[in-house]
């Protein structure tokens, strides 16, 4: 990929560290620091949180949970407890904690001295990635069961091969000697069949303990797998192929470490509508609602993410209306383009909320292939444009940047979009 061999990480520290560096350069520099995902992009990025814009200063706590390295953790819990940092980034860091998937006392520590904290997205933040963490570490311990597993049946099908074969060996030699020779076919009898038992009852063994560690197994070798290209792990940068209004981006294409998963056995096109009850319903618990959420984010269809785009109107929660705004930029699709515009310029609207319904706006505008993208995409310019002065330098950075997101995919300049 030429764009990410231009980007050393010598490159995105110096960009990010520089005072001159404009917002979409510093963002540019972010992204592609998480494509380097090692340790160094940890320093690179952490060079930037001394910079003013709580946009960027949130967006490197985002990548930061994305990129799974376990160097970020101190930094993610500082900024966390930081009581003086702005509640945005407070919350990106606590959702990176969950994306890191570092499970220990000190991440629990940092998640319990929050669950009562002043701020709403804060505190309903913590309580999602207490519940997140404390199902991985469910997950965990019964995936350590399953292997304890294996390994036991693997030792007691060893172990009972050998006695067997060795009390069989020592039968048979035993009677072969009688009848030959009681001396000399006892000792041959015995060390034969021992031998020859052990042999046995070790293939045995094995087999029948690794059948039982079967589904582990093919788990772990799963799991090893190469994981997808990150340049794919973040919709800000897309460049999706859509030809089909009412097609989504492809399923695999979203790669992202979600607040919560999806429910699977409820990921199909007769769910949606219910989905969407429980999404919109302010009674329901806020986990409930996120599993809700990005179960139809994965259903991703037309019918879904109008469910999706329905939830903007709820008003009991803006970390979960911010939410909605970040999926609806994931599936790229132009029906939900006018519910997305509203939250943008709408000023009583929380600041995360109308930040990500902005840079949805520029991964919506994107879309290139479709008529209605296209009709779409010069509704989100236009707002975009009128909003990249907002007194909120959050939203007005988030429009500069979305706008910038437009040109880069398509490859022409907003006001050639719009002629």
């Amino acid at each position: 990929m030429v764009l990410l061999e231009a980007w050393s990480l010598e490159k995105i520290r110096r960009v990010l560290e520089a005072k001159d560096s404009q917002i979409v350069d510093r963002m540019m520099a972010l992204f592609y620091a998480r494509f380097h995902n090692r340790p160094e992009s940890v320093d690179a990025l952490a060079a930037g949180l001394w910079h003013e814009s709580v946009l960027l200063r949130h967006e490197i706590a985002y990548v930061l949970g994305q990129m799974s390295q376990p160097s970020a953790l101190p930094i993610l819990i500082r900024l966390a407890n930081d009581l003086e940092e702005h509640a945005m980034v407070r919350h990106e860091a606590g959702e990176a904690l969950h994306a890191l998937g570092v499970i220990s006392d000190d991440v629990f520590k940092c998640v319990a001295q929050h669950l009562q904290d002043p701020c709403d997205p804060v505190r309903q933040t913590f309580e999602l990635v207490q519940i997140g963490l404390e199902k991985k570490l469910e997950k965990f311990r019964r995936e350590q069961g399953q292997e304890q597993g294996h390994q036991e049946g693997h030792q007691e099908g060893h172990e009972d091969g050998q006695e067997q074969g060795h009390q069989e060996g020592h039968e048979e030699g035993h009677q072969e000697g009688h009848e030959e020779g009681h001396e000399e076919g006892h000792e041959d009898g015995h060390e034969e069949g021992h031998e020859e038992g052990h042999e046995d009852g070790h293939e045995d063994g094995h087999e029948e303990g690794h059948e039982e560690g079967t589904a582990e197994w093919s788990f772990k070798q799963v799991a090893a797998k190469p994981a997808a290209d990150p340049s794919k792990g973040f919709y800000i940068f897309t460049a999706s192929a859509r030809k089909d209004d009412e097609a989504a981006v492809p399923a695999g294409f979203i790669t992202t470490k979600d607040p919560a998963e999806g429910d699977v056995s409820r990921q199909k096109a007769e769910c949606v509508e219910d989905l969407g009850r429980t999404l919109c319903d302010e009674t329901a618990p806020l986990w409930d609602r996120y599993v809700a959420m990005f179960t139809l984010r994965n259903i991703n269809t037309a019918t879904a993410a109008w469910q999706l785009a329905l939830a903007l109107d709820e008003q009991s929660s803006a970390l979960l209306r911010h939410e909605v705004c970040f999926v609806l930029g994931q599936m790229q699709l132009p029906c939900c383009v006018d519910k997305l515009i509203e939250r943008v310029a709408d000023i009583k609207e929380a600041s995360m909320a109308r930040h990500e319904a902005a840079l949805a706006l520029g991964s919506v505008g994107a879309d290139r292939w479709t008529p209605a993208g296209r009709q779409a995409r010069s509704k989100a310019i236009r707002t975009l444009q009128e909003f990249s002065t907002d007194p909120d330098p959050i939203v007005a950075e988030s429009c500069i940047v979305a706008l910038s997101n437009i040109e880069w995919e398509t490859g022409v300049s907003n006001d050639q979009l719009l002629d």
